[in-house]
C-alpha cells in the first residue's frame, strides 16, 4: 500500500519525467525543423498545410523518440527527483523519523517499471503499425530513391539499381540478378518494369517479390531444378514470382530496418537464412538488449541512489556530478558492449548481461556510501 511520502516521491518522478522528455523531443522538433524546412514547404502550398503534415510526422516520431531515450529520461528522472527532496532540506528530517534510505527507492522503481511497461508496449504495439510512417522522409510525397544493392542470402538472389516508392510500397525500374549454376544454368538478369513485396499468409504459404513486365519472359529462363522451386510462373507471361525473405523494410532501411520489429518478428528473424551474419548479430544484440532493458534500468536507479545520498557529501552538485558519471559509465559500457557483439569480438550473450552484472556489482559496492 503506498503512503503519503511514496505518492509524492512518485508525483515528483513524473513531473521530472515531463519535463525531461518534453524538453528533449522540444529540443529535437526544433534542430530537426531547421534542418528540413525546406523539405516541409517544397510540395505544401499554404502554411497550414505545412503545419498540419509536420504534426503528423512527429506525431509518429514521438514513438520513436520515447523507445530511443525512455530508459535514459526514466534513470534521469530518478535521480532529478531525489536532488530536489535534497535541495529543499527534506532529506533529513524523512531520515530522522526511521526512514531507511533505500525506502526512498521502492516509489521510484515502481516508476521506472511503469516506463518499462509502457516501453514494452511502444515497442510492441505502436512501433511495428507505424513502421512506414517512419521510414518517410521530411515532406516526402511519392518520390523515387535509389535502391541500395541487396543480396538474399538464402537464394543468393541480388537486388540491383532501380527506384523505390515508399508510399506506394514498391519496386520500379529494378534488376533481379539469379545466380548459376544454382538457380539457372547461366548468369540471368531478370528487368521488372515494377516488383511489390508480398509477405507469407494464408492465402500464399511463401514471401517473395511479384515482378510485372518483365524482361526476359519467364519461359525464356534456363531453370535449374532449384531454380524451378525460386523462381516461380505469375498470372501472366511477363510476370513471375521470385521467394525471398529479403522485405520492402529491408531495402528501405537496410542496416536499422529491425528496430521497427516486434520482438516476435525478431524471434522469427533469427532462424531466417536470407540474412547475412552482420545482420543477424545486430539484430540479436537487438533483441537481448530489449530483454535485459528492465532490469538494467533498475539496477541503475538502485546504484545511484547511494551516490546521490551519500554520508559524507561534499555538497548536492558533487554528488550529482559522481551520479552522471556513474549513470554515464552503465549507459556507455552497454553502448560498447552491443558494438563489440555486432563486430563479433564478444559474445552475444555476454554482450546484452554484462552491463547488467557490472551494474548490479557496483550498486552494492555503492550501497556501503549511502547516508542513513
Amino acid at each position: 500500500m503506498m503512503t503519503l511520502l511514496d505518492r509524492y516521491l512518485l508525483q515528483r518522478y513524473w513531473q521530472a519525467f515531463a519535463v525531461c522528455f518534453l524538453a528533449l523531443f522540444g529540443l529535437f522538433v526544433i534542430l530537426d525543423v531547421f534542418t528540413n524546412l525546406d523539405e516541409f514547404t517544397r510540395n505544401s502550398p499554404g502554411v497550414g498545410q505545412v503545419l498540419a503534415e509536420m504534426s503528423k510526422y512527429y506525431l509518429f516520431r514521438a514513438c520513436a523518440f520515447f523507445e530511443s531515450v525512455g530508459s535514459f529520461v526514466s534513470v534521469m528522472s530518478a535521480l532529478m527527483a531525489l536532488s530536489l527532496l535534497i535541495r529543499h532540506g527534506e532529506l533529513n528530517p524523512i531520515l530522522s523519523a526511521g526512514i531507511p534510505s533505500y525506502r526512498l527507492a521502492v516509489p521510484l522503481m515502481f516508476g521506472n517499471v511503469f516506463v518499462s511497461m509502457l516501453l514494452v508496449a511502444n515497442q510492441e504495439l505502436l512501433i511495428p503499425r507505424v513502421a512506414e510512417q517512419l521510414q518517410a522522409r521530411p515532406g516526402q510525397g511519392d518520390s523515387a530513391d535509389k535502391i541500395r544493392p541487396v543480396l538474399d542470402f538464402a537464394t543468393h538472389v541480388r537486388i540491383l539499381s532501380g527506384k523505390l516508392f515508399l508510399k506506394a510500397r514498391k519496386l520500379s525500374e529494378t534488376d533481379f540478378v539469379l545466380p548459376a549454376p544454382e538457380l539457372v544454368t547461366k548468369l540471368t538478369t531478370i528487368h521488372a518494369g515494377t516488383a511489390i513485396y508480398r509477405p507469407k499468409s494464408a492465402q500464399q504459404a511463401v514471401s517473395g517479390w511479384y515482378l510485372t513486365d518483365i524482361s526476359p519472359s519467364f519461359s525464356a529462363l534456363s531453370l535449374t531444378e532449384r531454380g524451378r522451386e525460386i523462381v516461380l510462373p505469375g498470372d501472366g507471361a511477363n510476370e513471375v514470382f521470385i521467394v525471398s525473405n529479403v522485405s520492402f523494410d529491408q531495402i528501405v532501411n537496410r542496416n536499422k530496418f529491425f528496430e521497427n520489429l516486434s520482438t516476435r518478428e525478431l524471434l522469427e528473424n533469427a532462424r531466417n537464412p536470407s540474412f547475412g551474419i552482420l545482420s543477424l548479430r545486430a539484430q540479436t544484440v537487438h533483441l537481448h538488449s530489449r530483454m535485459t532493458r528492465p532490469l538494467f534500468n533498475l539496477l541503475v536507479v538502485l546504484m545511484i541512489v547511494p551516490v546521490i545520498i551519500r554520508k559524507e557529501s561534499r555538497g548536492l552538485v558533487v554528488n550529482l556530478a559522481f551520479s552522471l558519471g556513474a549513470m554515464t559509465f552503465a549507459l556507455g559500457l552497454q553502448q560498447g558492449c552491443s558494438y563489440l557483439a555486432q563486430g563479433g569480438i564478444i559474445r552475444l550473450d555476454l554482450a546484452a548481461w554484462l552491463p547488467v552484472i557490472v551494474s548490479g556489482i557496483l550498486g552494492a559496492w555503492f550501497s556501503g556510501f549511502i547516508r542513513t
